[in-house]
């Protein structure tokens, strides 16, 4: 993590009442609420669709972000906000997701700010991935070219045959697709040597897998491990797993119980201290930065582990030969599409 941080300043003045609560900020009054956590019940504050920038549309389409205009009555951010940006569908090719007036942000903190003093504290800003996916080459499922990248695939991922047994070389070949921009965005950083890293591949199976248990939903389907994405109700609160959590509150034992915690520790340690693992603190695991080796990724399972980047430097070669022959923008027409 660069050195430099970011921070949400809600100063001024603050005002409590019973389960709502008042910050002033530059643009006016917003008014919060309080909420507990599901677990452990600690009391944190809660600003919801908060506007950090004014809408991109019109004449603020494409532009730089600009302040947003100061209200004139109290802002109300108590309901929870829920909202995406204007983006492609993930599923459907041609159809489109989201809204362009999406420039808000869901607030939480332990503390609020008071008038005379206040401490700034570490602040976690989640920025929902893609997959780095998106490129301008397209060849014509008729074309020679076409073919020849088929060929190469079938021949690494189907070299017997496509049919009902091919269910989990099929699976490896989508989970490549979306591994190898990863893994090579990865790759880029270290070689800048930017700054520290830390990478983990996620292969736990708990009750709170939901990419996995949506894609495999009314299928007699047995296939193993995780889904992309499965990790983020371990890292933050599903409202549609509401009532697993719940379940766990008194589960301290539980497999998931512990892994939520584990992972909140790695990520909070990570956002203070710039380690998921800091020197001088009590730690069941040591989670060293990723070198341009490939070691040091944390596969967080059942028991997490350090193990080496040997499967995804395979995927990455095969891949990459795919792409510098065929996708490079000098090797492909400048027409939209996706990989």
């Amino acid at each position: 993590m660069d050195e430099s941080w970011v921070f949400v300043l809600l100063i001024l003045i603050v005002k409590i009442t019973c389960y709502e609560v008042e910050v002033r900020v530059k643009q006016g009054l917003i008014v919060g609420t309080t909420e507990a956590s599901v677990l452990e019940g600690k009391r944190y504050y809660a600003f919801y669709g908060v506007p950090y920038a004014r809408p991109p549309i019109k004449k603020l389409r494409f532009k730089d972000p600009v302040t947003p205009k100061k209200w004139k009555y109290p802002y109300d951010a108590r309901a929870e906000f829920h909202g995406a940006c204007a983006q492609p569908h993930i599923v459907q090719k041609h159809a489109k997701y989201g809204n362009e007036d999406c420039l808000y942000l869901n607030i939480y903190t332990p503390q609020l700010p008071k008038a005379d003093s206040y401490n700034l504290k570490p602040v976690m800003v989640w920025i929902h991935g893609y997959a780095f996916a998106s490129n301008g080459c397209h060849y014509d499922y008729t074309s020679e070219t076409y073919e020849r990248i088929a060929m190469a695939i079938k021949k690494e991922y189907f070299k017997d045959g496509i049919s009902e047994k091919s269910l989990e070389r099929f699976v490896k070949y989508t989970s490549d697709l979306q591994k190898y921009p990863v893994y090579k965005f990865i790759k880029t950083l270290l070689q800048l040597k930017f700054s520290k890293m830390f990478v983990y591949k996620f292969n736990y199976v708990g009750k709170f897998n939901t990419m996995k248990a949506n894609s495999l939903a009314g299928a007699n389907l047995a296939i193993k491990g995780a889904a992309s994405g499965d990790e983020l109700c371990y890292i933050l609160k599903c409202e549609p797993m509401w009532e697993n959590y719940v379940l766990l509150r008194n589960e301290t034992s539980n497999r998931d119980t512990v892994l939520i915690k584990q992972m909140a520790k790695w990520w909070t340690d990570f956002a203070k201290t710039g380690d998921p693992t800091p020197a001088g603190q009590p730690n069941k695991y040591y989670w060293p930065a990723t070198t341009t080796k490939g070691d040091s990724l944390m596969l967080i399972g059942k028991e997490s582990k350090l193990v080496h980047f040997a499967s995804e430097e395979k995927t990455y070669k095969f891949w990459n030969s795919i792409y510098d022959k065929y996708y490079k923008k000098e090797a492909c027409a400048k027409v939209h599409d996706e990989l």
